[in-house]
């Protein structure tokens, strides 16, 4: 199994006095292993192509993309708690019944022109502790690695600090898992929520 190399953890904090006053965010990484996070030399990320990005609560009709997209080895190898396991409609089906009864979990859909291409959430939400863990997969092969990774996770860092006012996100990443390494860092680094 792959070593956990970074904890990327997202806060917020009050700078001022007032519960209104603007908050600082900023991408903190907590070393985990003894591997570095991103290769010495990595080329600048590439520009990122405006797209019709659209992000919805996952829903009952994405149980077969979900199915698709969790027996997918590129994408199973990051995301799963069973490294290659094979899952069937029924153990979706399952999964989703559960997870409609579960407020701690909030997961969505990432469509790009209408087409559904991957799935992030936020998991794990401690309302008292105003915390919780997000996860991010493209599970279309053709949509990885350009730009679309990026826009959700913004997307959804926004959403658990502002709509869910959480103060701490984060998402555990491994050293093999290259790709996540360079988009949590990019897409993190000296943000300012205003």
């Amino acid at each position: 199994m792959a070593q956990l190399v970074a904890r990327l953890l997202w806060e917020q904090e009050a700078v001022g006095s007032s519960p209104a006053a603007p908050t600082n965010c900023a991408l903190k990484e907590e070393a985990v292993g003894s591997s570095p996070c991103l290769p010495a030399g990595r080329p600048p990320p590439r520009p990122f192509k405006n797209v019709m990005l659209k992000i919805r609560p996952h829903s009952e009709k994405d149980i077969p993309l979900r199915v698709k997209w969790q027996n997918n080895p590129k994408v199973d190898r990051f995301i799963s708690d069973e490294p290659g396991r094979k899952f069937s409609l029924k153990d979706i089906q399952t999964w989703f019944q559960n997870y409609r009864k579960n407020r701690n979990k909030k997961f969505f859909t990432i469509c790009v022109d209408g087409i559904p291409i991957g799935w992030m959430g936020i998991s794990h939400i401690s309302k008292p502790n105003r915390n919780a863990d997000l996860f991010l997969a493209i599970g279309e092969d053709a949509y990885r690695g350009k730009g679309y990774g990026k826009q959700a996770l913004t997307w959804l860092v926004d959403y658990a600090l502002k709509k869910l006012k959480l103060h701490k996100v984060k998402a555990d990443v491994y050293e093999t898992n290259r790709p996540s390494l360079g988009l949590c860092h990019r897409s993190a680094s000296k943000r300012k929520d205003t």
